[in-house]
């Protein structure tokens, strides 16, 4: 085991490489992504603080996916698909919304169109060459960001929000609490960035049961994957890290013995770890306490969902068609240029939905859910349960003005399907023998 983590860690696979030249610059792309999304918010927080510069980082993220689906494009790579249809419409109506004077400034609608644009460029810059890149490379590289991110979370929910670990961005002290410990951000420049990387982790370990890896391995990833939604304080966030394993033990392909021997030694591992390790019993036992106090009141996370489906079919908007602009509801461009008469006109939008709706009708928001559909069609190696549940993973996040959560719901979406696609591989040389 240690020989396989210290081949695993090794400088060669954080940092890997492919033989082809253009399926290395994709490599390096995908890399760049992974590594910049994870620790921006880092730099952000505790070196460049608030400010110009922290804000320049922050701009890069954005642009990041079409920095990336143009390495994709000109790559001399065959091309496996060309861009759907309904993409080339979703463009045409994002650019034409993002010029509604009503969003205030064209600065807020340049920003609408790099949030609304931006995870799907992502996801479309890897159907169209799918078979070349090569991301189950980044595996050990994950894992070692999974370990960082566990570690740190770790401390921070044992510290006071004051601390310089628990410092937002703008370097105000982190008054988020659950329980009797402080709600962690880990890399992130605030909690909601922490909160869906788990289920990033939750595809990980897909991808080694469908890759047939270690149950050690799996199941490591599994437990501290959970454990970091437990020390998120959310309870979507472990709702849908459970969800993700469930459909991730139902389809990847092992037999029910190699299942249960994968659970049974996942239970002897946790139990040693208990037994031996004082911090991590009290980490365990604190973590599951705190977050079940405050899932006590177990209808405020049903009525979140509701509420925000119930708010955009009792829409309050004087502009359900097309919306009052891209970017209108963004805090960035809010926060530089001022907010939009008609978005203070609407009231509070905490819902994403209604967000979505407001800034560009009804017309976005279908558009948006057949653009997903036809995306997930064109994922072709996943299996059909995976896409249905992937997309009611989208329909109750949307992941627009999150971009940490766009970003980790595409690499997850890729890392999987990748998984399958490469077990195909294997059985065609093997029936092919």
């Amino acid at each position: 085991m240690l020989k396989q983590l210290k081949d695993l860690f090794s400088p060669k696979n954080i940092f890997p490489k492919t033989l082809n030249s253009e399926t290395n610059k994709i490599l390096r792309g995908l890399w760049v992504i992974v590594v910049f999304t994870v620790f921006s918010g880092a730099l952000r927080k505790w070196v460049l603080g608030a400010g110009v510069v922290s804000n320049v980082v922050l701009l890069g993220q954005l642009f990041l996916p079409f920095i990336f689906y143009r390495i994709v494009s000109r790559s001399k790579l065959p091309m496996i698909i060309t861009s759907p249809i309904i993409w080339l419409v979703y463009v045409y109506y994002v650019c034409l919304t993002a010029i509604n004077p009503m969003n205030h400034t064209l600065f807020h609608g340049v920003f609408g169109i790099l949030l609304h644009l931006g995870f799907f460029m992502l996801w479309l810059a890897y159907l169209k060459k799918h078979k070349w890149i090569e991301i189950e490379r980044l595996v050990p590289l994950l894992l070692l960001i999974l370990v960082i991110e566990f570690v740190l979370a770790s401390l921070q929910y044992t510290l006071p929000g004051t601390h310089i670990l628990n410092v937002q961005a703008s370097g105000q002290a982190n008054n988020a609490i659950v329980g009797d410990a402080v709600r962690v951000s880990g890399t992130f420049s605030y909690i909601g960035g922490f909160q869906v990387v788990t289920p990033l982790f939750a595809c990980l370990a897909w991808f080694l049961m469908i890759r047939r890896f270690p149950n050690w391995l799996t199941f490591s990833v599994l437990g501290l994957g959970l454990l970091m939604a437990l020390m998120s304080g959310s309870r979507g966030a472990v709702g849908f890290y459970l969800l993700y394993t469930t459909i991730a033990f139902f389809l990847s392909g092992n037999t029910v013995g190699s299942l249960i021997k994968l659970i049974v030694q996942g239970f002897l591992v946790i139990a040693i770890l208990i037994l031996m390790v004082p911090s991590f019993q009290n980490l365990t036992t604190k973590s599951y306490n705190n977050f079940k106090e405050r899932t006590e009141n177990s209808d405020q996370i049903d009525e979140r969902i509701s509420s925000g489906y119930a708010q955009i079919l009792d829409f309050k908007g004087r502009y359900p068609v097309f919306g009052v602009g891209l970017g209108a509801t963004y805090q960035g461009a809010n926060a530089l240029f001022g907010e939009s008469i008609y978005v203070k006109e609407y009231g509070g939008y905490e819902s994403e939905l209604a967000r979505i709706v407001l800034e560009g009708g009804f017309i976005l928001m279908f558009l948006r859910i057949i653009l997903v559909l036809v995306l997930l069609k064109y994922t072709e190696n996943l299996p059909l349960i995976a896409k249905a549940f992937l997309f009611v993973v989208f329909m109750n996040s949307m992941m627009t003005f999150n971009v940490y959560q766009g970003v980790f719901y595409v690499i997850g979406v890729i890392l999987v399907d990748r998984g399958y696609y490469l077990r195909k591989l294997e059985r065609k040389k093997i029936n092919s023998h």
